[in-house]
């Protein structure tokens, strides 16, 4: 009885968030110029919060109300003039992707939310995990995303129109920014320092690279692989720019560009002010005892310090 009670939890379908349109009323740009003349609007935000990068597309500004807000908005992109507002159920929504239409973000609680670009209406929503802690990336079609689950992370391919699962595969942790979609790859850099890249339409891995990778990775125009790699010289952390091959993940060349990298020293790290703040935001998200076992915090801390 217990078995079947597993399987059955494991193909319970996927629960939905919620997504309420609020006022715009109170959201007013004041326009200003710059000293040499350039004219620009500004707009405070409810919350006081600090903000994830906006999306501009077409015109429009599409940007979340910070660590801790439920809000996301979009502004006219020439006058600051509100276009909609929505309030979701989950808090922490991350920089959006914007793509055939559709706004694309997750939340730093569980869910990912597509929205009509125009209207802000909701197309779908779907939990996946806790805690969510990358952004998602939009090609073809496409919405790629990682996310915690019982046996381990895993990148998740939903379908753009209705969010129907296309494919998943198991990957080492959380990804360092976002996956990136070059052609039919997928590539990404996993908090622990893996490199994968996968193919985009099958979810098949190609390759991974255990390499100690600290940053995203961009691919250039003859399709390699570089990406940002921690190295340890003694008691010193350094930080390099390695080539990978783009068929296979092995590195070309040696590492190059080297720089003394004390922020990669969680000792650094727990000393500073931002590992300060980190805590008071996390604190006022019900993460004061820290990050959750499933977000894989002490892989992510041994690679990139925190």
């Amino acid at each position: 009885m217990w078995l079947l009670a597993l399987l059955a939890l494991a193909h319970q379908p996927a629960r939905p968030g919620s997504v309420t349109p609020i006022p715009t009323a109170g959201l007013s740009a004041a326009p200003f110029t710059t000293k040499d003349g350039k004219k620009g609007w500004r707009i405070t935000l409810p919350g006081g919060r600090a903000l994830a990068t906006p999306a501009v597309t077409d015109g429009t500004v599409f940007i979340g109300g910070g660590f801790g807000g439920h809000e996301f908005y979009a502004f006219d992109a020439e006058s600051g003039k509100p276009r909609w507002a929505i309030r979701v159920s989950d808090d922490g929504p991350t920089a959006a992707v914007v793509a055939e239409g559709r706004v694309v973000f997750n939340t730093e609680s569980c869910t990912i939310f597509v929205v009509d670009a125009r209207t802000g209406r909701e197309v779908w929503s779907r939990w996946l995990g806790d805690p969510l802690m990358s952004q998602p990336a939009v090609a073809g079609g496409t919405v790629f995303m990682a996310y915690p689950s019982a046996g381990g992370h895993r990148l998740i391919a939903l379908s753009l129109e209705d969010g129907k699962t296309r494919w998943e595969a198991p990957i080492k942790g959380d990804i360092v920014s976002a996956p990136v979609i070059e052609k039919d790859g997928v590539y990404l850099a996993t908090n622990d320092g893996t490199v994968y890249k996968f193919q985009r339409e099958s979810g098949k891995l190609l390759w991974k690279e255990g390499m100690h990778a600290t940053s995203a990775p961009f691919i250039d125009e003859k399709g390699e692989v570089h990406v940002a790699r921690g190295e340890a010289r003694g008691a010193e952390r350094y930080e390099a720019l390695q080539r990978l091959s783009g068929a296979s993940g092995a590195a070309v060349g040696a590492p190059r560009a080297r720089k003394k990298a004390e922020y990669l020293e969680p000792e650094v790290q727990r000393h500073s002010a931002y590992a300060s703040q980190n805590a008071k935001e996390d604190s006022s998200v019900g993460f004061g005892g820290g990050a959750p076992a499933a977000a894989a915090a002490p892989a992510a801390e041994a690679n990139l310090g925190q």
